[in-house]
Order: C-alpha cells, then sequence, then structure tokens
C-alpha cells in the first residue's frame, strides 16, 4: 500500500466499512431470496425420497451415481489446483511515497500504480485477488460442494485532491474477462453472479459522494436448475461505468475500483444436487477525472 504525503493512510478503515456496508445490501439481499428457495425446493423432494427409499434397486442406483460424481469432482479439484495461477506478491516499499495527485479543472489522466488494495464484503471462501502495481483485481468463487453462500470484492484504487469546486467525472475503460458455471439437477437451483463497480469516496469520512458516486456493471446474473455456462471477454466502456461527484477545492478523495462475485448452491441433497462457480478478473490501466 502506497501512502501519499499529506495523508496517514490511504485507505482506513471507514472506506473499508462503507464499502462492506454498500456491498453486503445487495449480497445479503440475494442471500435470503436463494435461502428460501432452496428451501422451498428442498421440501418438495422429500416426499419423492421417501418413495424412492422404499425401492431398493433404485437406492442402489442412486448410490453408484453419488460415488461416480463424488470420484469426478475430486478429480476436478486435483486439477483446477494444478492449473490455477499463481498471483504475484510484493513487499510495500516505505520509501513509495508521492505528493497526492491534483485533480485540475479540465482533464486529468491517472495510471498506474495505484495506492491500495481493496478485500472487502467476504462472505464463504471466495479467492480475492489485487494488485496494485499493475492494476488487476477479480474474484473467483468455486464450487461449494456442501451446500451455501460465497461472496466477496477485490480492487485497486487511488488516492486524489480537488484544487477546485465544481463537478468531477470519474471515467475509465476497464478490460474484463469471465467464465461462469452451473452444474444442477433434479429439481435445485444454483445461482451465480459478477459485476464490476467504481466507487468515489471523501477520504476523511469515507463516505459515497453524491450525487452519483457508486456505479456498477453487471457482466452476469444467473438462476437455473439445469447445467449451464458462459464467458465473455471485452472492455467496459466509460459512459457505462461514469461516476459523476461534487468536490471542493481542497477535497481529498478516493476512487477504487472493484470487481464483485456472489454464488449460491445447494449442494448434494437426496437425489438432486447443484452447484455454481464464477470467475471475472478486471483490470485499471488508466482512467480520466474530468472537472
Amino acid at each position: 500500500m502506497r501512502q501519499p504525503s499529506g495523508i496517514r493512510e490511504p485507505f482506513t478503515s471507514l472506506h473499508q466499512a462503507e464499502l462492506d456496508r454498500l456491498l453486503g445490501q445487495y449480497s445479503s439481499s440475494q442471500e435470503e431470496a436463494n435461502a428460501v428457495l432452496i428451501k422451498t425446493q428442498r421440501n418438495a423432494l422429500e416426499t419423492i425420497a421417501k418413495e424412492l427409499a422404499s425401492d431398493g434397486r433404485a437406492m442402489a442406483a442412486h448410490q453408484e451415481l453419488a460415488e461416480a460424481k463424488k470420484r469426478f469432482r475430486a478429480q476436478r479439484r486435483l486439477e483446477g489446483r494444478l492449473h490455477s495461477p499463481t498471483a504475484a506478491t510484493y513487499a510495500w516499499d516505505a520509501q513509495a511515497r508521492n505528493v497526492i495527485p491534483d485533480v485540475r479543472p479540465g482533464t486529468n489522466i491517472f495510471g498506474l500504480e495505484y495506492d491500495y488494495e481493496v478485500r472487502a464484503d467476504i462472505h464463504g471462501a471466495p479467492v480475492l485477488t489485487a494488485d496494485r502495481i499493475d492494476g488487476r483485481f477479480g474474484v473467483r468463487i468455486n464450487e461449494r460442494y456442501n451446500g451455501g453462500s460465497d461472496w466477496g470484492t477485490a480492487g485497486v484504487g487511488k488516492v486524489l485532491e480537488a484544487t477546485a469546486t465544481g463537478i468531477a467525472h470519474v471515467r475509465a475503460a476497464l478490460p474484463y474477462e469471465y467464465t461462469w458455471s452451473i452444474n444442477a439437477g433434479g429439481g435445485l437451483d444454483a445461482f451465480t453472479h459478477g459485476s464490476g463497480r467504481i466507487v468515489v469516496q471523501d477520504h476523511n469520512t469515507g463516505n459515497v459522494l453524491g450525487p452519483d458516486g457508486i456505479r456498477w456493471k453487471g457482466f452476469w446474473h444467473w438462476s437455473d436448475d439445469d447445467d449451464i455456462q458462459g464467458g465473455d471477454s471485452g472492455i467496459v466502456l466509460a459512459s457505462e461505468i461514469e461516476c459523476s461527484v461534487s468536490v471542493h477545492a481542497g477535497q481529498i478523495f478516493n476512487v477504487t475500483f472493484l470487481a464483485h462475485g456472489n454464488n449460491s448452491q445447494s449442494g448434494e441433497y437426496l437425489f438432486s444436487h447443484s452447484y455454481a462457480s464464477g470467475n471475472l478478473q478486471m483490470s485499471a490501466p488508466f482512467f480520466v477525472v474530468k472537472l
């Protein structure tokens, strides 16, 4: 975490708490909706399961299928570990200090490197990556075989200072790449979601600046009780995710770029199953603030 001169910390617990609160509102409400759906589906399946239990041949076939699926999943987990990339790590350099970059009237361009990394709104076991040096960040959520929900948010940000009073327009073209999948059958749903966000916060309070200090771009949002998958890559256009905030001369503020993922699944239940996975990787090579 680089520490610009003139401030004690570029990203504090105030900023973290506000991001957790804002992002958690969506994640918690989605988890509640998914929990209700899963409970309803499980209740409906219990009657069918009782009939299945009375048929010895059907139960034996179900057990054989469950063992085959268990072996298949174990192999997939092993292959995933063998092919998962290892993210580079960087030690903080106490000498890497800079004057807080000025936002002057007109067009201001800011690039690498960033001042801080963010890992927020964490529930379950998401894999969060963020690198302030190269501006890359992402979230990966693997299938949870015992059921449940996982979500998290990762990103990078920079601290800026306005030299004049006015409306600051934060614009960025953000490269992205994502894949997602749902593996479900027997009447149980799974859910998966991925999105990118820009958040502009007052540095001293952590509050999101108005009138439009948080914008987001959805990449996928899917719920299904069957096998389905998707993926894409491209660049989020600046017009799709532009933030516009009111600032005053001398105000210090944070600009943060985020990737968010959210999954929910039942896992194995009786003769049914539902799993979800998602992987979103983004980068912010540069951004523009027009004041």
